[in-house]
């Protein structure tokens, strides 16, 4: 992530608000907010936290008064921030006319990196999608302003889709079980043999993947057994390295 970026993707949000557009049609800010948190490199960090919190809920939990209050309260506060969000958002800059004043006219930029990153060009199109055809320049300092109001509403955001992920799961299921999520089975093989340290064997590590942890692969959970069959495969590979730190027990 660079600045850049960030302040590539806070232009694209605020120039949204003064372009020509259909009544009440605007870009999804808690959405937005949550993709600021991506490109920040944040965001995983945060939903494995606010997730673990819940291990254990049960469907009765969910139920609860206690637990429904909670979710009111951070929708209603939720709603509130991005409404004042919208009506805080920056004016962007005029330019000059010929006596130096400024004019109606807002400035534009002559070229957005849009190309950049896949959260930019998802947003960008949208942007285009709602009838804009270049963003406007802004200040820095009104960048900032909205970084800090955006990180606000992901925090927000980010603990309730949680619970309503607990919650649907406690219903289906009876009980929400965390699971830490990685993108292949090396990094969560690479993760739990870390966290086993000297105690690490083979079985060790196909125990805590399999109960602690969740493949997930072009959108898709992978299958237990081929993961159990890539796990056989990175152990193999790892104790076959020439500068091997130490043999991972395979029995």
């Amino acid at each position: 992530m660079s600045q850049r970026e960030v302040n590539t993707l806070i232009q694209i949000l605020c120039s949204s608000f003064y372009i020509s557009r259909y009544v009440d049609q605007e870009l999804p800010i808690k959405e937005l907010a949550i993709d600021l948190y991506k490109l920040i490199g944040t965001y995983g960090k945060e939903a494995e936290e606010t997730l673990q919190e819940f291990d254990g809920y049960t469907f009765e939990d969910v139920e609860a008064a206690i637990f429904k209050s909670r979710r009111n309260k951070l929708k209603k506060k939720l709603d509130s921030l991005v409404e004042k969000l919208e009506f805080e958002s920056p004016e962007p800059i005029r330019s000059q006319n010929g006596s130096g004043k400024n004019s109606s006219i807002y400035k534009k930029v002559d070229r957005l990196n849009a190309d950049t990153h896949r959260i930019i060009q998802k947003w960008y199109s949208e942007f285009k999608a709602l009838g804009g055809s270049t963003c406007y320049k802004f200040e820095q300092e009104e960048f900032d302003k909205i970084k800090k109001k955006l990180k606000h509403i992901a925090r927000y955001q980010i603990k309730l889709k949680a619970m309503d992920q607990v919650a649907e799961e406690a219903s289906l299921e009876g009980k929400y079980k965390f699971y830490k999520e990685f993108e292949s089975v090396p990094d969560a093989c690479s993760y739990y043999e870390k966290k086993l340290g000297d105690k690490v064997s083979r079985d060790l590590l196909k125990a805590q993947i399999k109960d602690k942890a969740r493949i997930i692969e072009d959108g898709q959970e992978v299958s237990w057994k081929k993961i159990n069959g890539r796990i056989n495969s990175w152990v193999d590979y790892e104790n076959d390295k020439p500068n091997k730190k130490k043999v991972i027990p395979t029995d």
